[in-house]
């Protein structure tokens, strides 16, 4: 949680210093955590049980995708290969595009750097986040 609380403590409403980021202290560090296992509790809150990041590229992965409505605000837990989940990966305020990109997937959540980035993303099943020619 350390190394996410700079960049990501102000998608949480955490302070900010003079480069916008959240200052790396473990009262911070903490805070973030605590917002992200929190999450579920608030109201307007999206569960994507059989979500997917970065699906369609070669650093995609399924995953389970907690989206806040009214923050704009995902946070990413990774999938292992039974399908559980515990381990946190990323949390950001989600763009228009990626909004959108999120809810037309069925919890597929790409960043809009890749998604304008067509070259990147190959044919996916939309359910296992694995290559289309790899299933037959």
């Amino acid at each position: 949680m350390e190394f996410k609380t700079p960049d990501h403590g102000p998608d949480h409403g955490l302070p900010v210093n003079e480069k916008g980021q959240t200052p790396k202290t473990e009262v911070n560090a903490l805070a973030l955590r605590d917002s992200i296992v929190n999450m579920p509790k608030r109201e307007n809150i999206v569960w994507f049980d059989d979500g997917m990041y970065q699906g369609g590229t070669d650093r995609g992965y399924d995953s389970v995708n907690i989206f806040d409505k009214e923050t704009d605000t995902i946070a990413v837990f990774r999938k292992d290969e039974n399908g559980e989940y515990n381990r946190f990966t990323t949390t950001c305020t989600v763009t228009e595009i990626e909004r959108k990109h999120l809810f037309e997937s069925g919890g597929n959540f790409v960043t809009e750097t890749v998604l304008n980035n067509q070259k990147t993303l190959t044919i996916i099943n939309p359910i296992t986040n694995k290559n289309k020619d790899d299933l037959q």
